[in-house]
């Protein structure tokens, strides 16, 4: 997972890197870009997180019957996809 700034507008920016969740790596072809990639940290923190969302869902959802759980996934992917239409794709390269 990458997240893209440019240099020339970002100005001055917090850096996420000085905690270990994120880490610069150079792009290869723009040397304005400032690519951040997540660090081993960053992905142990992203995957508990992750989990932990599941657990909860998987919680309050433990008493609805299956086509409740299939139809709340449906809705959910519909919205996912839905809010990507009106924010827009992600931007730069390998997102």
């Amino acid at each position: 997972m990458r997240a893209w700034t440019s240099r020339a507008r970002a100005g001055p920016r917090p850096k996420p890197s000085t905690r270990g969740l994120m880490r610069h790596v150079a792009d290869q072809d723009d040397g304005r870009r400032s690519p951040l990639e997540l660090a081993p940290e960053g992905g142990d923190v992203l995957a508990a997180i992750r989990a932990f969302r599941r657990k909860v869902v998987a919680g309050a959802s433990a008493h609805w019957s299956g086509a409740g759980r299939a139809a709340l996934a449906d809705l959910l992917t519909r919205f996912v996809r839905d809010v990507a239409a009106v924010t827009g794709p992600p931007h730069g390269p390998g997102s």
